[in-house]
């Protein structure tokens, strides 16, 4: 607080000298004492401003100067970290691109052993399916081998019966009949 009353104090004098009668006036030469008290004047202003503002100066420029390196510290440490962010990133993104073509091939090798393993049982299916079709035909083949059987004997014993009726006496017509009943225990055997 002393210290501005003491630059005001300097101000007012300076202002006070630029005030006297004789700055303005002159007669005609060079106003060497004027010039010797404007000089005196600006020097004690000078004076007084490096006594009175030193010390706010140089806090001032002190401040500036901390505040800036400390700055420059904080945008260096914001450097470095994105630097290795970006590093990190890089890293990422490599294993990624690794990581992607290996998942790929693994997804190659995975669907061709699933289409082999699908045409193993599409050829194991139509495999059984065949074997089910020959073993059905066969079937149908014997049963209808079986109903011609049936139907050729029902046939056979009416002829046989119709004939037996009309040629055959009562004894041989027993006779027959014995016979046939043979043949048809062995062929149903």
């Amino acid at each position: 607080m002393l210290k501005r009353i003491y630059f005001i104090l300097v101000l007012s004098f300076a202002a006070m000298s630029f005030a006297s009668g004789d700055a303005h006036h002159s007669d005609g030469g060079i106003p060497v004492n004027t010039i010797i008290f404007q000089f005196i004047n600006v020097g004690v202003l000078v004076a007084a401003m490096i006594y009175f503002l030193k010390d706010g100066v140089k806090e001032f420029f002190a401040t500036k100067h901390a505040q800036f390196v400390e700055w420059a510290q904080k945008a260096e440490t914001a450097k470095k970290q994105a630097e290795e962010a970006h590093l990190e990133i890089q890293i990422q993104l490599t294993k990624l691109t690794a990581s992607a073509d290996e998942t790929r091939e693994r997804a190659k090798a995975e669907a061709s052993d699933l289409r082999k393993q699908m045409l193993e049982e599409a050829a194991a299916l139509s495999k059984k399916i065949r074997s089910e079709a020959e073993s059905t035909a066969r079937l149908e083949v014997e049963r209808a081998k079986n109903q011609l059987r049936e139907e050729l004997i029902k046939e056979s014993i009416q002829t046989a019966k119709i004939q037996l009726a009309q040629k055959v006496s009562g004894d041989e017509h027993k006779k027959l009949q014995g016979e046939f009943i043979e043949h048809m225990q062995a062929v149903q055997r």
